[in-house]
């Protein structure tokens, strides 16, 4: 019974961002998950909403937009990696691909700590944004584990985004520096992760030649991550 209803609220959370995906323009900007790599495969999504991140910021992700773009933001997030916990005393990794709302990008994951330190798991990892209409999206982050319970996990993501690109009229970029919190409930085959993000970023453009003034800002995202992985 209570795999039936993590399945169901599996189910659940994945309407839900599917639904999400067809709307979203923006950024997750933080993907909260355990610095413990699962061996095999993982298909994951995450959908998320924000504060106002700002005129300049909200520019970039804000379709159709051209001046004035201080609106929450909605963004969602599939994607897939497939872990190896390769023994002998190496570190196990993870890669990967996906799509961040309209940003796809490669990734690769390395838990630091051994596969046997199971207490406080800890880990780095990159994603490398696929250019897409003149537009990229990059991340440096770390993971750490710190366990709650059996099958609850506090989970902490610290990272930097960049957002840069252009196209014949304008250009920019935006560099975020978060601070990803959360809570990963995990059974055999599913995991769902709420999550709470501090967003303190700085964005400059350029519109026709004319540079802006650059801004930062302070702003917060929330999230519900779900993912679906083999029985161990």
């Amino acid at each position: 019974m209570p795999e039936l209803k993590s399945l169901r609220a599996g189910a659940l959370c994945l309407h839900a961002l599917l639904l999400t995906v067809g709307t979203a323009g923006c950024s997750t900007f933080s993907s909260v998950r355990s610095a413990a790599v699962r061996p095999g495969a993982t298909f994951s999504g995450q959908a998320s909403a924000s504060t106002r991140p700002g005129a300049e910021a909200g520019w970039f992700f804000t379709p159709y937009c051209v001046s004035a773009c201080n609106y929450h933001l909605v963004g969602a997030e599939v994607a897939f990696a497939y872990g190896w916990d390769r023994g002998g005393g190496a570190r196990p990794v993870a890669v990967g691909f996906g799509i961040n709302s309209f940003f796809p990008f490669v990734e690769g994951y390395v838990q630091l700590s051994d596969a046997t330190e199971v207490q406080n798991p800890w880990g780095v990892g990159a994603r490398v944004g696929i250019p897409i209409r003149g537009w990229r999206q990059h991340q440096l982050y770390g993971r750490y584990d710190v366990p709650l319970e059996a099958n609850k996990t506090l989970l902490l993501n610290p990272g930097i985004v960049v957002h840069h690109g252009g196209s014949r009229y304008s250009g920019g970029s935006v560099v975020a520096f978060v601070q990803g919190v959360g809570v990963e409930y995990a059974g055999p085959t599913l995991s769902i992760t709420p999550s709470f993000s501090a967003v303190v970023s700085r964005a400059q453009r350029t519109d026709f030649g004319i540079r802006n003034s650059p801004e930062t800002r302070l702003f917060a995202t929330a999230s519900l991550g779900v993912a679906f992985y083999g029985r161990r």
